[in-house]
């Protein structure tokens, strides 16, 4: 029998364990599309769960306060937490909209 981990199965254990913590987020903020809950668990992956709650916090502290740009109505909470994570990560912002490639095992 094979001793070595497959990367495949390692990264999908790395994902499933994430998968978890990004939809009780998704929940919390009332994000309901696939789109925005794979941008929760990609924030897991790049600025850690501590970050994100904290940002989750401060969301709550802007909700109904933060207006979307062009001014015409308050951002939901999830609205609220994603721009604090853009102001955050400004031109990082990237890591987190586009998919994260697993790096090379070997």
């Amino acid at each position: 029998m094979d001793t070595k981990a497959n990367p495949l199965e390692k990264l999908l254990t790395v994902n499933q364990k994430l998968v978890e913590p990004a939809r009780m987020v998704a929940d919390e903020l009332g994000e309901t599309s696939k789109n925005a809950r794979r941008k929760l668990n990609r924030a897991i992956q790049v600025v850690g769960m501590a970050k994100v709650v904290a940002l989750v916090g401060e969301a709550r502290k802007h909700h109904g306060t933060m207006m979307v740009r062009d001014g015409s109505r308050p951002r939901t909470l999830g609205g609220c937490f994603f721009e604090l994570l853009f102001r955050e990560l400004g031109a990082d912002m990237d890591r987190i909209q586009k998919p994260i490639k697993p790096k090379p095992v070997g």
